[in-house]
């Protein structure tokens, strides 16, 4: 299997200060399984700035994320920036 990580960072926040630490875990994690790590500003499809709800907006830029970066048959793990990982030695699947 083919599996990613996201995480969507909310513009205009210091959420990549701010969750620093966690960050670096999850970026420690994706490096010691070989799952590829993108972390996205959710302003980065101007069609999902268009939505208010920040909630909203991050489904919107993971949707858009997926259409051209991710195959069908792969997976996707969405993490939020502030989730840090406690077990390295546990796999996704």
């Amino acid at each position: 299997l083919n599996i990613s990580m996201i995480i969507i960072v909310t513009q205009g926040t210091n959420g990549m200060k701010k969750y620093a630490q966690a960050l670096n875990s999850q970026q420690c994690y994706s490096l010691l399984h070989s799952y590829p790590l993108y972390i996205i500003m959710d302003d980065v499809y101007d069609d999902c700035q268009l939505h208010k709800d920040k909630f909203f907006r991050r489904h919107c830029t993971i949707v858009r994320f997926m259409k051209g970066n991710i195959n069908p048959n792969d997976w996707l793990l969405v993490m939020d920036a502030d989730i840090a990982v406690i077990n390295p030695n546990m796999l996704v699947l």
